[in-house]
């Protein structure tokens, strides 16, 4: 593998170095070539800088593709944490508008640094936005100045006009100064649109974790000195006393004299040893009192604990997604077996072997799987959406309803009710199909406004 990354790395580079478009670029094909020979792994993909990861997206996947629009999405997802490079902007301009418009304009929706960043590097690359978006943009969530700009520039100089009356239109139907305060911001951004440049916003800063294993309280305090008392001040406060002993008008003996410094020494001393034992964060013993661990750490996708057994099967779970992102199902049917081998209650590898058996024409096998899940995992999403597309395939049309509806009660995903709705549709439920349809319309104004509602009311004119 070491051979294979330091050679995709090696022509990146070169390829990087020409001007041009990259299919115009000498060393473009014998970069396509490379990609092509080379055997996907996590390994491999993690070994590779975001950069090159872009120029693998370009080589290995066709435009317009799902494979494309998925694969680009997740290193999206990883790019859009942190001021972007140059680097990496350069390539993504090699990226056609509509690859861009399904990849990255859905990040914008999201709250902190990753909708921050889409909407500047959107910007950055001129990746414009309809107009019936804009109002929907802006209230799904908190907006900067900044970010305003940057939403600014997704408008066509042609439809400022008609963004602006889609505006005005939609505040209407709202009400709270809030955002009536916000449209009066965007509007003016949008008449010196001309003036305005994509601008970075100000970033969170990342905190790093603590290591999650730490040493022990007890190694810590074998292995670092313990705070010691300041002897300089003992000495300057007995010092002190000492003299104003000698000012006194009556002298004392000397042995009371030395008998109190003693006693003086002595109190200071104890003092100070309480002093350090007491200190903020530190315990009577010394030791710095932390947070007791927790017994086992739980993986944040599939709630299962994090043991031996679980990072290899994990492991083999993640390569066999490389394979189905290929449609390779063979290859990958193998890894989610021994993932579950494994692990029996890794979930989502037994969706994927579910869904690896279903494209390869296993259908029985595959509801077993699915089924599987739903038995210990009741509420697990996608499992009842395939049995439903297997049901359908086999012409069991009630069966598959039950399905459709089992998956959407909990799987409230766009794509999912737009299914759900065009197979009640051909069912001729044509009442039911809108119900979806309009809840739909509700979750996701903007994704759904201009298919569903003309949907929606084409059919009650016709009626």
């Amino acid at each position: 593998m070491t051979n294979q990354v330091e050679n995709f790395r090696s022509i990146c580079l070169a390829l990087l170095k020409e001007q041009g478009p990259f299919n115009l670029r000498s060393n473009w094909v014998r970069t396509r070539q490379i990609a092509a020979n080379v055997s996907p792994s996590s390994e491999f993909f993690e070994s590779l800088s975001l950069s090159h990861k872009f120029v693998w997206c370009l080589a290995t996947t066709e435009e317009f593709s799902q494979e494309r629009n998925d694969f680009l999405s997740r290193i999206l997802k990883d790019f859009l944490i942190k001021e972007p490079d140059q680097e990496s902007l350069e390539i993504l301009k090699f990226f056609s508008f509509k690859d861009l418009e399904k990849s990255l304009l859905p990040f914008i929706y999201k709250e902190g640094d990753t909708g921050k960043v889409a909407g500047y590097v959107a910007a950055k690359l001129k990746v414009f936005l309809s107009p019936d978006s804009f109002f929907h943009f802006l209230k799904s969530r908190k907006w900067t100045t900044p970010e305003l700009i940057n939403l600014a520039l997704l408008a066509r100089s042609a439809e400022l006009q008609t963004i602006d009356s889609k505006l005005e239109a939609a505040r209407t139907t709202i009400s709270g100064n809030m955002i009536k305060e916000l449209l009066d911001e965007f509007n003016y951004l949008l008449s010196k649109q001309s003036e305005l440049a994509p601008k970075l916003p100000e970033l969170a800063k990342i905190v790093v974790p603590a290591a999650p294993f730490e040493t022990s309280p007890k190694a810590k305090a074998s292995n670092e000195p313990q705070p010691k008392a300041d002897i300089s001040k003992i000495h300057e406060i007995l010092a002190n006393i000492d003299s104003r002993i000698k000012n006194q008008s009556i002298a004392l003996p000397q042995p009371v004299v030395a008998i109190f410094l003693l006693s003086a020494v002595l109190l200071l001393l104890a003092w100070s040893v309480s002093f350090v034992g007491n200190a903020p964060g530190m315990t009577k013993t010394g030791y710095s009192t932390q947070k007791k661990l927790p017994a086992f750490w739980v993986d944040a996708l599939t709630q299962e604990e994090v043991t031996p057994a679980f990072i290899a099967a994990d492991k083999d779970y993640r390569m066999g997604e490389l394979y189905l992102t290929r449609d390779r199902y063979l290859e990958a049917i193998s890894l989610f077996q021994d993932a579950l081998a494994q692990v029996p209650s890794h979930h989502m590898a037994r969706l994927r072997l579910g869904y690896c058996r279903m494209k390869s024409g296993e259908s029985d096998l595959a509801k077993d799987e699915f089924r599987r899940i739903l038995k210990s995992e009741p509420q697990f999403k996608l499992a009842n959406l395939y049995l439903a597309q297997i049901d359908v395939r086999e012409g069991q049309y009630k069966i598959a309803q039950s399905h459709y509806a089992a998956e959407f009660k909990i799987n409230k995903d766009l794509e999912v009710g737009l299914e759900y709705a065009g197979f009640l549709q051909k069912l001729g439920k044509t009442s039911e199909s809108e119900e979806v349809l309009e809840e739909l319309g509700k979750i996701y104004p903007d994704r759904t406004l201009v298919l569903n509602t003309s949907q929606i009311s084409d059919r009650k004119d016709s009626k």
